[in-house]
This record gives structure tokens, C-alpha cells and sequence, in this order.
């Protein structure tokens, strides 16, 4: 070939680049986030050696939303940040508003909640102000999460509807599928049960329907909750192994600390203490290496409880004070108000009596700033409990289901048991009498 064929027929840099990306949308798809990152890194690359300024954007951004699958939250926080300024320095408006939500999402998994809402709340104003429809249903959802994790409810559902309307005006059937799951959650979270299963079951449905797989694992783990909530244990840990074995296979180590401890709480609920003990400390473990300070928050609550089950009192307390402080440190007022209760059951169970009031006048304060009836009700009959029976104050001690992350799997008893030594965990034997 002559010098001009050969050029004719050789692709551009723009070319190699559009290759990569879309080959990295793919794999992202199918939550193999891994090689998503080699392909994300070869659009870098090339944007970097042809200095081609909005494919370098294309890279960091794509790089950041990979290494958030993988739970490597810090690090998809830093590629955001790089993407966003240079999305600014372009005045790429739509850009903007997407990565904003970005960076929400980062701030959020790492527990810093209002950074979130802030980011969230900037991308819905910039996204409205470009009409940019998918990025302002993105962006609502993030806001709902942000509002969840601090305990503000109905303001997360409200966030949550809008998403789903503007997920559905653009026929995004994962998105219609997320929302689906998230006001699931909000329902649960305001005890409407029924309704919750419902939109949980949708997401299962379109997320299976768009091929979502990492929206899959998400789902089963969503309705383990509820099936855990509604006291069906069993059911609870097979939707909870479903979403572990997602979590392995994609290599989503966030999801699978979870996973593991939502476990934990279904073996604790069948009252195999011991069993779950070992699923939240290694859900702890992995939670702690992926820097997931909410769900740490949340799995040293769940430890806790467990350990008070079977009378560990002071072990116990160690848990929950870890729990209180993360929770503080959060701003997740839901989450402080629970703990300061069960801190005063513990007090209370081990006859100190003024600290167990003082906790319960915390957790009663709390309650009544966020609205929460039935935390009110529980604090104030806390309240009176010092000067009540022995009997009274041992039931005191018993776990808060609200605590739990999730439930357990079950096909059978000889099933579980043998999914817990795939595990590497000794199953817990009941004492003879």
C-alpha cells in the first residue's frame, strides 16, 4: 500500500479511543468492573499522548465509576475530581451535572453524607438548568440516598418517585429498576411492608430484564431485608446468597462485607448466634478494608445485638459505642437514636441505672428532632424502666431487629449448612440438655 492508502485505512486516535470506551461500557454492564478499568486506562493513554482533552475526561470519569464498583471508593473519588475540573475547564455543562452526581455517590459510600447531598443538589441544579433528564433523575437518586442515610425518610421517597418519573420518560429500564429498589427501601424504612416487597420484586424483574447484573445483586439484597423484616428468615438468606454470589463474581468487595453480614442477621434471627457472629466479623473485615464506614457502623450495631443475645454484655457495649460514634460522626440520627437505646438496655441489664437513663434521654432527644414515633414510644418507656421489675428490665436486653442489615439463606437446613462450610465457618451446635 502507498503512504496515503496505508493512512486511509488506520484509525484515529478519536477512533481507538471510542473503541475502548465502548468496549468498557460493556463489560461495566456486566459489572466486570476489573477490565472495565484496562479498557478505561488504554482511553486515558491515548487521550494523554494526543492530548486530546475531552476523551482524558471520558477516561478519568470512566476509571472513577469502575473503581466505585470494585468498593475502591477513595480512589473513584480522586478520578471524579480530575474529571470534573476538566469538565469545567471545557464548560461542559452536561458533564458537570453528571460527575457532581459522581461524586455524591463516592462521598456517600464513604459515609461523608452531607458532601453528598451537597454534590446531588448541584447536579440537580445544573442538570435543570440544561434539561438534562437523565442526569436529573441520577441525581435525585443520589439525593434520596443522602437523605435516607440521615434518617429523613420521606424526603428520600420523595426523591426516589422523582427519579422513577424520570427514569421512565427516557425508558431506562435499569434506572426504572434502581428506583424501584430505593423507594422499596423508604417504604420499608417507614414500616409499609407490603408496599416494599412490591417495588422490591419489580427491581428484581427489570433489573434481570435489562442485564443489570450489579442492579441483580442489589436486588436480592433489598429483598432479603424485607423478607427479613417480615419474618420469613429462610427466604431472607437465600436472596442474601444470591447477592453474595453476584458480589464474588463481579468482584464487588463492598457488596459482598455486606452480603456477609446481612447473613450474619438472617442466622441471628434463626437464633444461631455463634454462625452469625463469624458472618458479621468477616463482613466487618472486608468492610474495613474498603473503607465502607456506614456499613462498619452498621455491622459492629449488628454485632452487638448478637453478642447481647447470648449475654455478652460487655463485648457488647464495646460494639455499641463503636456503633454511637460512627453514627456521629455519619449524621445518621436514625441510626444514633438506635444505638443510644440499646446502650441504655445494656446499661440497664447491667444495673447501672443513671447511665442507662442518661442513654435513653439521647436516644428520646434524637428521636423526637427526626420525628420518629416509635423511637419516641420505646425511649420514653425506656425512660421508666430503672424502677421497674427485674423481670422487665431483663427483656430490656433483648436485640433490635432494626439494627440488622439483612437476613440469611436457607434451601434447607442441610443446605445452609453446607453453604456456611463453603464459607470456611463452623456451624454453631445447640447444647444438649
Amino acid at each position: 500500500f502507498s503512504d496515503s492508502e496505508s493512512s486511509g485505512n488506520s484509525s484515529s486516535p478519536e477512533d481507538e479511543a471510542e473503541q475502548h470506551c465502548q468496549l468498557a461500557s460493556l463489560l461495566y454492564a456486566v459489572a466486570n468492573y476489573a477490565e472495565a478499568i484496562q479498557e478505561h486506562t488504554a482511553v486515558l493513554d491515548i487521550a494523554r499522548k494526543h492530548n486530546l482533552v475531552k476523551i482524558k475526561g471520558l477516561g478519568l470519569s470512566g476509571l472513577g465509576n469502575a473503581h466505585h464498583g470494585l468498593g475502591n471508593f477513595e480512589v473513584a473519588l480522586r478520578y471524579h475530581e480530575q474529571s470534573l475540573q476538566l469538565a469545567r475547564d471545557e464548560h461542559n455543562r452536561v458533564g458537570e451535572g453528571r460527575i457532581l452526581a459522581n461524586i455524591g455517590a463516592s462521598c456517600q459510600a464513604l459515609g461523608r453524607h452531607e458532601d453528598a447531598a451537597s454534590s446531588h443538589q448541584h447536579s440537580i441544579d445544573v442538570c435543570t438548568e440544561i434539561d438534562d433528564v437523565q442526569g436529573l433523575a441520577s441525581a435525585n437518586a443520589g439525593l434520596g440516598i443522602a437523605h435516607y442515610a440521615q434518617g429523613r425518610y420521606d424526603l428520600a421517597l420523595t426523591h426516589y418517585r422523582r427519579a422513577l418519573d424520570g427514569f421512565e420518560q427516557i425508558h431506562n429500564i435499569a434506572g426504572v429498576g434502581s428506583a424501584h429498589g430505593n423507594i422499596g427501601n423508604a417504604l420499608q424504612a417507614l414500616g409499609r411492608y407490603p408496599e416494599a416487597l412490591e417495588h422490591h420484586l419489580q427491581h428484581v424483574d427489570l433489573a434481570t430484564q435489562a442485564g443489570d447484573v450489579a442492579g441483580m445483586g442489589s436486588a436480592h439484597g433489598n429483598l432479603g431485608h424485607i423478607y427479613q423484616s417480615l419474618g420469613q428468615y429462610h427466604k431472607a438468606i437465600e436472596h442474601h446468597n444470591e447477592h453474595l454470589a453476584i458480589a464474588r463474581r463481579t468482584g464487588d468487595r463492598a457488596a459482598e462485607g455486606r452480603a456477609l453480614s446481612s447473613l450474619g442477621s438472617g442466622y441471628h434471627a434463626l437464633g444461631q448466634h455463634l454462625l452469625a457472629l463469624q458472618y458479621h466479623k468477616k463482613g466487618l473485615d472486608i468492610a474495613t478494608l474498603t473503607q465502607d464506614v456506614a456499613a462498619q457502623g452498621q455491622i459492629h450495631g449488628s454485632i452487638a445485638s448478637t453478642l447481647l443475645a447470648v449475654g455478652r454484655h460487655g463485648e457488647a457495649l464495646g460494639h455499641l459505642q463503636q456503633a454511637a460514634e460512627i453514627a456521629s460522626r455519619l449524621g445518621d440520627k436514625a441510626a444514633a437514636s438506635r444505638t443510644e437505646g440499646i446502650l441504655g438496655s445494656t446499661y440497664l441489664s447491667l444495673g447501672q441505672h443513671e447511665r442507662a437513663l442518661d442513654h435513653f434521654n439521647r436516644a428520646l432527644g434524637v428521636a423526637v428532632e427526626i420525628g420518629d414515633r416509635a423511637g419516641q414510644g420505646c425511649s420514653r418507656a425506656r425512660q421508666r424502666s430503672p424502677v421497674t421489675s427485674v423481670n422487665r428490665r431483663s427483656s430490656l436486653t433483648q436485640p433490635s431487629n432494626r439494627f440488622v442489615l439483612s437476613s440469611p439463606i436457607d434451601y434447607t437446613s442441610k443446605v445452609s449448612s453446607k453453604a456456611a462450610r463453603e464459607e470456611g465457618i463452623l456451624i454453631e451446635r445447640k447444647a444438649t440438655k
